[in-house]
């Protein structure tokens, strides 16, 4: 075998491991860019999740304290009316309210929108 033989074969080696690490490279970035799209719509997702139990929490915080205001209106009233069974009874009601509040119907809400949404979509 001659040497001009020996570099051709050499070359054409060389320009084969060249291509195979340059579609070795473009099948690494290709993935890489599917991870990055995927972690970034997992990401949205989960961003839209914690948003909308942000929402739904302060519209349940709202409904809750506008049920305490009406409830302490009503014991003020029995108060300067003096029926001690009434107000006594009014109180049971703010008693339960306060120690109905849980996380349970806010998380279900949001499962609702979220179902709601992927409906839309």
């Amino acid at each position: 075998m001659n040497d001009q033989t020996r570099k051709e074969e050499i070359e054409s080696e060389a320009k084969k491991t060249v291509e195979v690490i340059k579609d070795s490279y473009i099948k690494t970035k290709e993935t890489l860019n599917q991870i990055k799209s995927e972690t970034e719509a997992d990401l949205a997702k989960k961003e839209t999740i914690l948003n909308d139990y942000i929402e739904e929490s302060n519209k349940y915080k709202a409904q809750k304290n506008k049920q305490l205001d009406l409830i302490n209106e009503r014991l003020k009233s029995l108060a300067k009316e003096k029926d001690p069974i009434a107000l006594f009874a009014e109180m049971d009601k703010l008693t339960d309210l306060m120690n109905s509040y849980s996380d349970t119907e806010v998380i279900q809400a949001v499962k609702d929108r979220q179902l709601k949404n992927a409906q839309i979509d």
